[in-house]
């Protein structure tokens, strides 16, 4: 899937690189990169919502379940058709 990919490093050059939309093998010289991200970034992230349904701030009362990122994975977000986000 182009939306998936894996952060590399090579412990070499400390060059980090993306590597997406493939099957990857690492070398001799490469390590998983662990991403860190604001503890805000992360919780959102984390947080079960539907980007469609969910676009309010508002709480709808129910516990949502989190999970925990795989830091090594790289971040994707889908933005549904007719809708804004803010880097």
């Amino acid at each position: 899937d182009d939306n998936e990919g894996i952060y590399v490093r090579d412990t070499q050059t400390g060059q980090v690189k993306m590597e997406r939309g493939k099957t990857y093998m690492l070398t001799e010289n490469e390590e998983l990169w662990n991403k860190d991200l604001p503890a805000g970034v992360d919780e959102l992230l984390a947080s079960a919502r539907d980007v469609l349904a969910d676009r309010s701030n508002r709480d709808s009362g129910n516990k949502r379940s989190t999970t925990k990122r795989d830091k090594s994975r790289v971040v994707s977000l889908r933005v549904p058709h007719n809708a804004a986000v803010q880097i």
